[in-house]
């Protein structure tokens, strides 16, 4: 199996940075093997993108060089390189390294590397479209975000696409993934920020924002309950004619799409 490696190497010591949700083996091993309703969440997040990418194609002339920012254990390296892209993945946890390099290894389009973007210099120009996913920005301490999108920015290519999902503020039931803690639920709520919020810094750091999705309208009950009963696009469905008759607030989360002009 593809832990069997994985589940023999000792613990390492986290880096001290300015990530404070800190992932140890077993939650990467959860990420891998999620609930219910993490599994609606990042269906409903990867349905979207694609949606949006199939809107909102690259120009023709650019390399398809793709970076996910907290790529945990590969999903998006993964979709991309699939899709014809050279597919970069960085992350900060030794785990999700190793477990992101395993389920990569017979992929020649793929580059993972552990590497926090706060503290390197900027890749100018290299990248294509840039992802961060699944709440990974609402990870980072206020006074580091606007360094985050400035690191972006100058890593993206002219007419590059930056992804990003974010945990919504304004849901009051908004629960995150089934496998944080207590207090790691309570500091992503203190660091979460609004929509209008979200979209103000981006456009101070440059973006310009062209499509905003809000996803995972039902509560995380819903979900338990009807996943093993529903198919896939069921799901899709359900969610989006809950975005025609409900009101942004009540999503759990949301999705944004950005252009470097």
């Amino acid at each position: 199996m593809i832990y069997d490696e994985l589940l023999r190497v000792s613990e390492t010591k986290e880096d001290e940075n300015k990530w404070k949700v800190k992932y140890g083996l077993i939650e990467y091993l959860k990420f891998d093997y999620p609930s219910r309703s993490d599994t609606v969440k990042k269906t409903l997040e990867l349905n979207l993108v694609r949606e949006n990418l199939l809107m909102h194609p690259l120009p023709k002339e650019l390399k398809k060089i793709s970076l996910d920012i907290g790529c945990a254990t590969g999903r998006y390296v993964q979709y991309f390189a699939r899709n014809g892209f050279y597919a970069c993945g960085y992350d900060i946890n030794d785990c999700a390294i190793r477990v992101c390099k395993k389920k990569t290894a017979d992929m020649k389009n793929v580059k993972i590397v552990k590497k926090n973007i706060l503290e390197v210099p900027i890749e100018h120009e290299k990248y294509s479209i840039v992802t961060s996913m699944m709440g990974t920005f609402n990870h980072i301490e206020r006074q580091a975000r606007g360094n985050f999108l400035e690191w972006v920015m100058g890593s993206l290519v002219k007419n590059g696409l930056f992804i990003v999902s974010l945990w919504n503020s304004e849901c009051s039931y908004v629960s995150y993934l089934q496998f944080y803690t207590r207090e790691e639920r309570e500091y992503l709520a203190k660091n979460s920020i609004t929509c209008n919020k979200f979209v103000e810094i981006l456009k101070k750091s440059g973006f310009t924002v062209i499509d905003i999705k809000n996803f995972g309208y039902l509560p995380d009950i819903c979900y338990e309950d009807w996943m093993g009963e529903l198919k896939t696009e069921d799901i899709i469905k359900i969610d989006n004619n809950l975005r025609l008759s409900l009101k942004p607030r009540n999503s759990q989360m949301l999705l944004f799409l950005s252009i470097k002009y």
